[in-house]
Formats: structure tokens, sequence, C-alpha cells
């Protein structure tokens, strides 16, 4: 008997081998080959981090150093390349999925082909998924928290337990996890105590040997936090206004600010189907009637779990960001499924019939249309990305500014999509970014280096918060400034400023009314491409035909530029400047105030309150 074993536990390694590298092939191969030269506007703190090396906070600082090696490669943008890391890892946990599910498989049931086949299913039913899809074809996507939310349970499945040999690599991707983001380290660190509840527990004497080795894996595991706060105290380079904790629970893009009641089950059965569903919860009846099952099923579930609680603490459920930990939890629900499959599978196949194990044998190939759905709805969604919309929004938006003009930014949300463009080596080498936001930030100094006039009007806004005309005048006669309106200062700035692609230029004499009309009606025809290529209107054939993102950061600078008019007393353009914010925010609060309050009054318009 041993010697017929042997040979089909050998052709079964082979067919392993093969479909784990087919596992980690498509997602990766799917996603590179759906991946832009031009990065998302959803994704602008991971350009900012990966391609342009700036701090968006101390945690995901790994990203930078996996797509390091990417950046060597001279293929397309440097926006192509960190997009080809995140499809590389996509690829990983491509890998990690099939892994998980053949030893969770290997527990329920001696290992068959079939089996490894229904493996191969739940992983790439989960990798090929839209949810999956969209990170792994971005910059700084969330591939690198969902590796290394699953890294730690793929390695306790395949010892069978937590082995204590394993514990320092175990504290290292624990650590890893943790500092990558504080949710994905709960994930990972919740379903390594729920596999060790039903597994063998070490010795005492075990855990005094690997006690220093596993203490060295935490701090080398946390190691990237520690050095992201140095590089920022040390090097400097683009930084936002953000703390080293912000984001914490997932950059978000435009995507809401609270998971609604039942958004991850809605997410699940959107991405996997009722019927994987269905299958992941049989799991938990073949785990009550197989003993050795219940460990693996119970810590998989863990993850899970994880997914419903990390959208509790505002991890992006989508449709611009999906969070590493939920992605994670997607996985572990195609994990699960792979046991309910292969129960269901092996009952057909040893039914009393005629017959049995070809129909076994047929309802894997009708499995096998998972993914390939998976596939299909994923390859639709990528299509429908307006992949040139943030190359034409950064055309239009710094086209009109003039060469070497200092650009005033107010709002932090248009600041990371400048800096983004500046990573991406869309923004201008002539501009320079002046955050008024934060002028005590390293940012500001730096233009203050650069541009010694700048001194005054960073005097007047250190004093008063608001800066004077001449201030502005004497930069503005030697070096040209754009920037928008901020109603917290003097009315008279106002009629300084004539409309320049999305921003203002300010002149160091009051223009008129009829400058301003015509600059729109220059703007004009830059503002109908905008409206064309970015709000684009859903339909229930391409529900995600619009950029939220930069939807929300054009009607932001259109919003300030209303304001400015309505502060300028340019009464008769305010309809006109109001009607160039619907496209991007329909219905627009602050706009409809503006008209109100013009309509009700003779004299100028209040803005003072109207922040946009």
């Amino acid at each position: 008997m041993d010697a017929a074993v042997a040979p089909r536990n050998a052709r079964n390694d082979l067919v392993a081998r093969a479909l784990l590298v087919a596992c980690a092939l498509l997602p990766a191969l799917f996603a590179a080959a759906h991946a832009s030269g031009v990065a998302d506007a959803a994704h602008d703190e991971g350009v900012v981090r990966v391609v342009g090396l700036g701090f968006t906070g101390a945690l995901r600082a790994l990203d930078a150093v996996v797509a390091a090696p990417m950046m060597l490669v001279p293929v397309g943008t440097r926006a192509l390349r960190a997009a080809f890391a995140s499809s590389l890892l996509a690829g990983v946990a491509g890998a990690l999925a099939f892994r998980m599910a053949r030893a969770l498989l290997a527990t329920c049931a001696p290992e068959t082909r079939l089996g490894l086949m229904l493996a191969a299913v739940a992983s790439t039913a989960a990798t090929l998924s839209v949810a999956f899809q969209i990170e792994a074809v971005s910059v700084g996507g969330a591939m690198l928290g969902v590796v290394l939310a699953l890294a730690p349970l793929d390695t306790a499945l395949a010892d069978g337990r937590v082995d204590p040999a394993r514990f320092p690599r175990l504290a290292l991707f624990v650590a890893l996890a943790l500092s990558y983001e504080p949710l994905v380290g709960f994930g990972a660190v919740g379903s390594l105590v729920a596999y060790s509840i039903l597994t063998r527990r070490p010795h005492i004497v075990e855990l005094r040997a690997v006690a220093l080795p596993s203490i060295a894996g935490l701090a080398l595991g946390l190691a990237p936090f520690a050095l992201a706060l140095a590089r920022r105290a040390l090097v400097g380079g683009e930084i936002l206004a953000v703390g080293p904790f912000a984001a914490w629970s997932g950059e978000r893009g435009a995507s809401p600010l609270a998971a609604t009641k039942g958004a991850v089950l809605g997410l699940l059965l959107g991405e996997l189907g009722v019927v994987v569903l269905a299958l992941a919860l049989l799991s938990g009846v073949v785990a009550a009637l197989v003993p050795r099952a219940r460990a693996g099923v119970l810590a998989v579930a863990t993850l899970v779990f994880t997914a419903f609680a990390a959208s509790a603490f505002g991890a992006p459920l989508g449709p611009s960001r999906f969070g590493a930990p939920v992605l994670a939890g997607l996985t572990a629900v195609a994990v699960l499924a792979a046991v309910g499959m292969q129960s269901l599978v092996r009952a057909i196949a040893t039914t009393r019939v005629p017959f049995a194990q070809a129909s076994a044998t047929m309802v894997v190939l009708l499995l096998v249309a998972i993914p390939l759905r998976a596939a299909d709805d994923s390859a639709l969604r990528l299509a429908q990305r307006p992949t040139d919309a943030a190359a034409l929004w950064d055309e239009v938006a710094y086209g009109a500014i003039p060469t070497r003009a200092v650009v005033f930014v107010h709002s932090p949300l248009v600041m990371t999509r400048l800096q983004a463009s500046r990573a991406s080596g869309a923004f201008r080498d002539d501009l320079e970014a002046l955050p008024t936001f934060d002028l005590g930030g390293p940012g500001a100094l730096r233009e203050l280096a650069h541009e010694p006039l700048l001194t005054s009007f960073l005097r007047d806004m250190a004093l008063t918060s608001v800066p004077e005309e001449f201030s502005l005048a004497t930069v503005a006669a030697t070096r040209p400034l754009a920037m928008t309106y901020d109603p917290k200062w003097d009315r008279a700035l106002a009629r300084h400023l004539v409309p320049a692609g999305l921003f203002a230029n300010y002149e160091t004499e009051p223009r008129a009314s009829s400058d301003r009309r015509i600059a729109l009606d220059a703007f004009a025809a830059s503002h109908e491409r905008l409206a064309a290529v970015i709000a684009k209107a859903a339909t229930p054939a391409k529900p995600f035909a619009s950029d939220q993102e930069l939807e929300r950061v054009t009607a932001h600078l259109l919003r300030a530029r209303l304001v400015g008019l309505a502060a300028s007393h340019d009464r008769e353009l305010l309809p006109r400047a109001a009607e160039d914010i619907r496209p991007f925010a329909a219905d627009d609060p602050i706009a409809t105030e503006v008209l109100r309050r013009a309509a009700v009054s003779k004299g100028a318009v209040d803005v003072k309150d109207l922040i946009p």
C-alpha cells in the first residue's frame, strides 16, 4: 500500500506546486495588465509615500520599501512601476490564500487533486474580485497589508500548530503588521490566538528557548515605524500636515467615513456571491463534525470577524478604497468556502449512484465559474476607470499658472493632490506650493528658504492670520502668485484675483469684473473637458464612470472661486460660477447659499462664514 500511496502523494505535490504558481500568477498578471502609468486620485497618499517618498504618517512606511526594487525597472512611469509592486503583492496574497486553503482542507479529509483544485478556486475567487483588484492595480494599495494579515496564520496552518520554533518568525510578521496598520495587526494577532486555543500549548522550556529571538523579531518588525519618524525629522521631503498615526484605520479616498449597517456583508455578497457565503457557513458544520479541522476553521473565521470589526473602526469599504483587513476577511471567507466545497464534492463522489465520481468532477468545473465571473466583473470595473482623468486634471489645474509662480494652498485636500502630482511628475518643476494651513511646518519653511520675499506674508499670518495687500503685492511684483480666495481674508484681496485654470492669479493691482469674465470665458473649454472625463454620469452599465476624488477636489477649488467672486462683488458672474460647480457637486450647499445671499442683499455678499 505504501508503494501505491507514495506516487500518488508525489503527483499531488506536483499538482499543488503548479496550482500554487497559478494562484500567484493569475492575480498578479491580471492586475499588471490593468495598471496605469497615471495614478488615480483615490491613492494620492500612496503616490506621495511610494513615488515621492514623502511623509503621510509613520504607518504603511513599508510600502515604499517593497516598491523600491520596482522603481529600478526601466519600464513606464514611476507610478506604473509602483503599481507593478502592488500587482506582485497581489500574487503573494494569492499564493498565501492557496496555501491556507490547502492546509485547512488537509485537516478535513485526505488530500486529493480535486481538493487542490478547490483550494485554487477559493484563492482566485478572492484575488480576482473587484475590491481586491482595485487595490492591486494602485500605487500604495492595500496589498501589503493583506499579505501581512495572512502570513502569520499561513505559517501556523502549515505547521499544524503554533510551533515555538516559528515564534521569532511569527513575532516578526505580527510586528510588521502592527507597524503597517493597527487593524491589520489586530487581525493577525486575533487569528493566531484563535488557532492556539484549540492546538497544543508549548511547554515553558520551549518558550524560554525562543524568547530572545522572538523579542528581536518584534523589535525588527516595529523598526519601519521608528525609521519613518526618524526620516521625517532628519530628511524632510514632501510632508503632509499629519501626525504619525494619520489614517490609522486606512486611507480612504472618497470612500464613506463610516460603514453602514450590513456594509461588510453587502461587500462579501457583491464580491463573492451567495453560493460562496453559503459554502463558507457550511465549513462551520464540517468543523463541528471533524475535530482536527476546528482550530483552523476558528482561526480563519476570526479573520472574517476582524473585517467586520475593522469596518466599525473606519476601515474603508469602497468604492474608491478598500482596507487591508477587509480584503483579508474577504480572502478568509473564500478559504472557508473551500472547506464547504470539498465537503460537497466528497458527498457527491461517495454517493452510491452511477457516475458519482464524474458528477463530483463536474461540480468542481462548475465551481471554477466563480473566479471566472470575478475576473469578468473586475475587467469590466477596471475598464471603466477614467485612467486619463488625473492627467487631464493636472493639465487644467496648472497649465494656466504663470511660470515660476508660488501657489498658495489653503486646504490639506488640495495639498495632497498637488503633492501627488509632484511625485508623479505632473506638477511643473518651476512652480512652488506653499501650504498656508501649516505655515510652521517644514513645507512652508522650505518655501521661505527658496523665496525670501515671502517673509512679510508669513509675518502677517503669524500676527493677524490675514495678509496685507502690500505683502502680497511685494511678492507678486517679483514672482507670480497663484491661489484661491480664503474667506477669512480681507475682501479687498479678492479684487486682485483673476481665474487661471482651477486657481487664480494674484495681480499687483485690483482688476475689474471684465477681467474675471474674460478669464472665465477662457476656462469654459477646459471646464467642459473636465466635466466630460471626471464627472461622467453613472449608468447601470457603468456605475463607476466618475472619478469621485477628482470631483471632490475640483468642486472644492471651484467653490473657493465662487466665494472669491462674491467677495469681489462680481454679482453678474455668480450664477455662472455656481453652474461650473454643478457637474462636480450637484446641489452644492455653499453655491446655493451664495446665490441666496446675493439675491436677498443689495450690497456686498457676506462670505466670512462660507468655508469651501
